[in-house]
């Protein structure tokens, strides 16, 4: 009735998850914090896009950070999962400041989602 489409993208970090070659001949994964994921294209025309992350990086790869975490060429060896973050929230912001017409597209994130169980509230 009112010609509308939803549309889930999953990018549960919102910058791109990456592979690296390694010293070994191998690839390792690292996550680009200057890049936004690839499916970010996809977002231009929609009327409203809802972010959301940040539980994602509560897991254990992305919370101990050890040799993780890249930008540019550069992996970090150690690099704190507040500072990750916070880098890849200005990397999201900047992508969606040059790339999001407000005027035509409203913009929500969330930091955290809710309860992803039933009856969590009781625990």
């Amino acid at each position: 009735d009112y010609n509308c489409s939803v549309e889930f993208i999953r990018s549960p970090f919102l910058v791109q998850e990456w592979k690296m070659p390694d010293m070994v001949g191998g690839r390792k994964e690292t996550l680009r914090l200057d890049l936004l994921q690839k499916s970010s294209l996809k977002y231009q025309d929609a009327d409203i896009i809802v972010f959301n992350t940040a539980h994602w990086w509560t897991h254990e790869k992305t919370s101990q950070g050890k040799d993780y975490y890249q930008v540019g060429n550069h992996v970090y060896h150690k690099l704190d999962m507040a500072e990750a973050y916070t880098k890849a929230l200005r990397t999201w912001a900047q992508w969606v400041d040059s790339n999001i017409d407000p005027l035509r597209t409203r913009v929500f994130f969330r930091g955290y989602s809710a309860s992803h169980f039933r009856y969590a509230s009781e625990f």
